[in-house]
Order: structure tokens, then sequence, then C-alpha cells
């Protein structure tokens, strides 16, 4: 995906529900608000903090800026992907799970509820 057309992703409301979303459920913060109105009104806030600034970047940002920053936007969302995604590949993963695999790059957690039941089930 490339800058301008995240940027074009987070205008739309599904885009910067998403986002908001992901970043929202993150934070302990957030998430220990019992009161749904209030937490509603937090991603309200979010949502449209993403949409407006994003207009804001795509109108008034000039094209040139936004040509020199992609490459670092690239590099980023790579990173992102690899790292979110690979995690969330590896927590269901049962094989990574159970320790078996072994590769110095994937960390498993042998001690693990998921890994343990792999382990028992083997014996």
């Amino acid at each position: 995906m490339a800058l301008n057309d995240f940027f074009a992703l987070l205008l739309t409301a599904g885009g910067a529900s998403a986002v908001a979303s992901w970043i929202l459920e993150r934070i302990k913060a957030y998430a220990d608000i019992e009161n749904s109105e209030t937490k509603r009104w937090i991603f309200f806030g979010v949502c449209a903090a993403l949409s407006l600034g994003s207009y804001c970047v795509i109108t008034f940002v000039p094209e040139s800026v936004l040509l020199q920053i992609a490459p670092y936007f690239g590099i980023v969302a790579t990173v992102f992907l690899s790292v979110f995604l690979g995690n969330s590949f590896h927590a269901k993963d049962k094989l990574s799970a159970s320790g078996t695999v072994n590769n110095p790059i994937i960390t498993a957690d042998v001690d693990s509820p998921t890994a343990e039941a792999i382990m028992d089930a083997k014996q």
C-alpha cells in the first residue's frame, strides 16, 4: 500500500474505524473504561482526528514532500506487517507454540497452555 493509498483509506469511515480500533484496543487506559458511552465518544474522536488529519495531509502537504517520505512509510509498513502479522501467526501456529520449531527467530513459549495441551496430546 502506497502512502497516498493509506491516507485515502483513512479518509473513509471504515479505514479510520479499523485503524482507531486497532490502536485503542492496545491502550490499557481505554480498555479500563467501563462506561460504553465514554468509549464511544473517544472512539469517535480518534476516528475524526485520523480522517481530518489525513485530509489535511493530502490537501496541504506538497506532493514532493509525500514523495520524499514514501520510502520510509514503505519500510515502516513492511516492518509493521512483519511484526504484528508474524506475532498473530505464531500465536495461532501449534507447531511454533509447541516449542518443536528449532528456529532462533521464532521464540516459542513452551510453558503456554497451548504448548502444554499439545505436549499432553502427544503423550
